[in-house]
């Protein structure tokens, strides 16, 4: 039973695998579409505003997340265990692409200090965790 639910679970895993890879396929399809319509068809040509700009950055950082999602599922397949510094990688990317596209009169001063403020726990909590983990892979000196 034990073995079937394992199976299942690894076909489950390759299965969102391959549909994070579609998304992050439609996504860049969109993106370089998006970026050749703002470049060529609209005036002035081969310069993009800044609000498309920004547009344009928040459907890359979308794509980045695809990307470290794949990975975290990826992680899974090979070792059938989530890794937390990935985890916290695609809730760092997220949060800054929040940041980066957000207009500031667009949100509150609260919210803004509460987004500051998860930025630094999850980049706090990343930096622990990679501390954590090369301390475990560092070997230690032999004693005399």
């Amino acid at each position: 039973m034990v073995t079937a639910l394992k199976y299942f679970e690894r076909a489950i895993a390759a299965f969102l695998a391959m549909l994070i890879s579609l998304v992050i396929l439609l996504a860049t399809a969109d993106l370089a579409v998006n970026l050749l319509h703002d470049i060529v068809r609209n005036p002035p040509r081969f310069l993009v505003p800044i609000d498309e700009l920004l547009d344009i950055l928040g459907q890359f950082l979308i794509i980045l997340v695809g990307f470290e999602l794949l990975e975290t599922v990826k992680a899974y397949l090979r070792s059938d265990a989530v890794h937390a510094e990935v985890v916290l990688i695609v809730a760092l990317i997220a949060l800054a692409r929040r940041v980066i596209v957000i207009e500031p009169s667009a949100g509150s001063a609260l919210t803004l200090l509460a987004e500051a403020a998860l930025m630094l726990a999850i980049a706090g909590s990343y930096k622990l965790v990679i501390s954590l983990l090369r301390s475990r892979r560092t070997p230690k000196a032999a004693e005399p």
